[in-house]
C-alpha cells in the first residue's frame, strides 16, 4: 500500500553574477531543500507486527517479517539458506549448493567444519590443524601448564646430587692404575641417582661435575710423584688434572670439573692414580671440607 507524500522544495537566494547554463543548475541544486511535516523511517521495530503495512518491520522475537496481501497479516522473511554458502546439518548436504558444512551430531552440537574437494567433504580443522581429538588431547588449561612447569623443575632437582668423604680415609697404592674414588656420606640426592660411587644420568641433557680431594702421602719416601685426578664418563677420561708438582710428602688438594653432554643411563666416575719412584702409599682424606663430588642439570635435551 502506497499513500502520497506532500514533499515542499525550497532554495536559497543566488548570488549576484554571472552563470554559464551548468553553474546555475549547480547552484540552485546547492541550495535547494525537500521539506515535509511526515516522518520517514527505513522500518519499524517492535514487540507485536502492525495490523497494516506500513513497510519493512523487525519483530523483537521473530526477526524480520514483510506485508503480506496474501495473508493480509505480516510474515517471516527468512532469508533462503541456499543464498548464504553454508548450512549446519546433521547428514552431508548438497555440495553444488553449499560451499561450506558445519556438521552436528544428533543433538545439533556442532562437530566440524568441511570444505567439499576432490568429491568428498573435508575437515578444514584437520586439514589445517590437527584432529578434533587431539586437538582435545593436547588442549593446556591452568593445570597442565602447572604441571609441565613441575615436570620441567623436577627434573633439574632430581638430577643434582652431593656426596662427600667424611668417615675414613682411602688407601691408593702407587703404581696400582686407576682407582675409583669413595664417597660415603650423602649431601642431598633426592632422586637417587648416585650408587655405588656412581652417578647415572636419568635424563638426556647437558651436565655440571666437580670433585675435589685431598691427597697426601702414607707411607714410603717417594723422590718424585705424578697424581692424576680423572672425571669418567662409562669409563672414558673426560677431564683429568696432573699434579706432577709436589714430589715430597707434602698434601695436595685437586679440583676437576667439567660441562658433558649425557644420555639417559650413562654413569660419570671420579678416579685417582699416582705413579712415584720407589714403593709409596697414598690417602684420599675422609674430609667433607676438601672431599667431595657433585653435578646437576643444566639443560634438559630431547
Amino acid at each position: 500500500m502506497s499513500s502520497p507524500l506532500p514533499i515542499t522544495f525550497r532554495a536559497a537566494p543566488l548570488p549576484r553574477r554571472k552563470f554559464t547554463p551548468q553553474q546555475l543548475m549547480d547552484a540552485i541544486v546547492a541550495r535547494l531543500v525537500a521539506e515535509t511535516g511526515i516522518s520517514i523511517s527505513m522500518f519499524t521495530k517492535g514487540a507485536t507486527a502492525p495490523t497494516s503495512d506500513i513497510g519493512l518491520f523487525y519483530n523483537d522475537s521473530d526477526g524480520w517479517m514483510v506485508w503480506s496481501s496474501t495473508a493480509g497479516a505480516y510474515v517471516s522473511s527468512p532469508t533462503p539458506q541456499q543464498s548464504l554458502g553454508w548450512i549446519a546439518a546433521a547428514a552431508a548436504p548438497d555440495h553444488t549448493v553449499y560451499t561450506f558444512w558445519i556438521s552436528l551430531d544428533g543433538s545439533g552440537v556442532p562437530q566440524d567444519l568441511l570444505v567439499y574437494n576432490s568429491g568428498a567433504w573435508v575437515s578444514v580443522i584437520a586439514t589445517l590443524y590437527v584432529s578434533k581429538a587431539d586437538l582435545a588431547a593436547n588442549y593446556l588449561d591452568t593445570a597442565d601448564v602447572n604441571t609441565a612447569i613441575d615436570t620441567a623443575l623436577s627434573e633439574y632437582q632430581n638430577a643434582a646430587f652431593s656426596y662427600m668423604k667424611t668417615t675414613t680415609d682411602q688407601t691408593i697404592t702407587a703404581g696400582a692404575g686407576d682407582v675409583q674414588v669413595t664417597f660415603d656420606t650423602k649431601n642431598y640426592d633426592p632422586n637417587s641417582v648416585f650408587a655405588s660411587n656412581v652417578f647415572t644420568a636419568p635424563y638426556n641433557g647437558i651436565y655440571r661435575f666437580l670433585a675435589s680431594m685431598w691427597i697426601g702421602l702414607s707411607s714410603g719416601a717417594p723422590t718424585s710423584c705424578a697424581v692424576t685426578v680423572k672425571l669418567r664418563k662409562n669409563g672414558s677420561d673426560i677431564s683429568i688434572v696432573d699434579d706432577g708438582g709436589n714430589s715430597g710428602t707434602g698434601g695436595r688438594t685437586d679440583v676437576v670439573n667439567r660441562t658433558v653432554q649425557l644420555n639417559t643411563g650413562d654413569v660419570v666416575d671420579v678416579g685417582v692414580a699416582i705413579n712415584t719412584t720407589g714403593v709409596s702409599t697414598w690417602i684420599v682424606a675422609g674430609d667433607a671440607r676438601k672431599t667431595f663430588f657433585e653435578g646437576f642439570l643444566v639443560q634438559p635435551l630431547p
